[in-house]
């Protein structure tokens, strides 16, 4: 969508390097125009937003430009794929702006769904019959990582030897009986990954739109983006994650957590993909050469934040996390994982500390959080009192 609306500044001399407004786009030539502005511009780069009141507006009408009719605004959305060489199945109207479905292209990419899991049953077999009865791509690999002890179990045991026989898309990789680390678990199963796009998802999830690899494998599979989130809900249907932001002090935070979709309805966060700073790696899709260029996980972060951290190292090397509301899952809320930060809690203190030092000088506001918003859950409502100053003194200056 055209969010930027106005006022706006920008050099004439830039306008009219791309050729300035075209005038078979009226109604969207100001759009069209930022658009080609910004080719070869990542993630907002070229684009300064001040996150001051600078003026106030009544209508629509009044504030002027912008809206095209439908037909001119597809067109400028199409136009803009092409200049960048997107791959795009298909563009539709979507509440007030445009989704864009990416390709994943003709030879789709082998994915390795890497599941850790504690092989509760209760969760584990409805979040993989789930993944496999409802998942239309189905080029992907099933890789169920588990506990060696947890073979011990007659029941666990007959369960996963079932599975082994099914289409040959399961595969077991089974990690030695020593304390729980997320994230050195995860790093040796990538290593036997097939694939060319990695899903990182937990045993507690279970799948609701069957579509949810294809819509993440293409947002994955274009250049600037590192990694991929999802939509979450807890069984009642509130939302568990929507993406992550990096909160007061640093401390990150799912965003509208415990609200319901249609209730978050104001300002459109939920009802289209985004930028954020970081998703959840409960549900996560990348290509496996962004996880092995940043390393995988940081295995000194054993029970959490290890997700969180490595979104952040992928954005320093100035990649994009994307959060998108077309792949929904209901999520139990890592049962197990809780059971274990109960029991380790000295040590999920510790790396949050060690989190918070390590990056708040690095990102000491969320550059996707405006900050006229309140850090008070679920956020997105207007901070009182401001957390920005009044103008620099010297922009208040009559002679400016």
């Amino acid at each position: 969508m055209n969010y930027l609306g106005r006022p706006v500044v920008f050099r004439k001399q830039k306008a009219m390097e791309v050729g300035g407004f075209d005038e078979g786009l009226e109604g969207a030539e100001e759009w069209d125009l930022y658009l080609r502005m910004t080719v070869g511009k990542v993630d907002g780069r070229g684009v300064c937003h001040l996150p001051y009141v600078l003026c106030h507006r009544g209508g629509e009408a009044e504030a002027g430009g912008g809206v095209g009719s439908e037909g001119v605004e597809k067109e400028v959305v199409w136009r803009d794929c092409k200049r960048r060489g997107v791959g795009v199945e298909g563009i539709e109207r979507m509440r007030g702006g445009w989704r864009i479905r990416y390709g994943v292209g003709e030879a789709k990419p082998l994915v390795s769904i890497v599941m850790p899991s504690k092989c509760q049953l209760a969760y584990l077999r409805p979040c993989v019959e789930s993944v496999m009865s409802k998942t239309s791509y189905d080029r992907y690999e099933l890789l169920l990582v588990v506990n060696e002890k947890r073979l011990r179990n007659a029941e666990v045991e007959r369960y996963l030897e079932g599975l082994s026989g099914v289409g040959g898309k399961v595969r077991l990789v089974v990690y030695p009986d020593e304390p729980f680390n997320y994230a050195k678990i995860n790093n040796a199963a990538v290593r036997e990954a097939r694939g060319e796009v990695l899903a990182l998802l937990n045993d507690d999830l279970e799948v609701i739109t069957g579509d949810w690899l294809e819509e993440m494998v293409g947002h994955a599979m274009r250049a600037e983006v590192g990694a991929v989130g999802a939509m979450l809900y807890y069984p009642d249907g509130t939302i568990q994650h929507a993406g992550v932001i990096l909160a007061e002090r640093g401390i990150p935070d799912h965003r509208l957590r415990n609200v319901r979709k249609e209730e978050a309805a104001e300002g459109g966060y939920l009802w289209f993909e985004q930028n954020l700073s970081a998703v959840t790696a409960a549900c996560v899709v990348m290509r496996k050469e962004c996880f092995e260029e940043v390393g995988g996980f940081d295995e000194s972060y054993a029970i959490d934040l290890n997700d969180i951290d490595l979104c952040l190292r992928l954005r320093q090397r100035g990649y994009l996390i994307v959060w998108t509301p077309f792949a929904e899952f209901y999520h139990y809320e890592s049962v197990s994982k809780m059971a274990d930060i109960a029991e380790q809690y000295a040590l999920w203190s510790e790396e949050n500390s060690k989190f918070i030092k390590k990056w708040r000088p690095v990102f000491p506001l969320d550059p996707y959080y405006n900050p006229n918003l309140s850090f008070k859950p679920p956020y997105y409502k207007l901070s009182f009192p401001p957390r920005v100053t009044l103008l620099p003194e010297e922009w208040r200056s009559e002679r400016l």
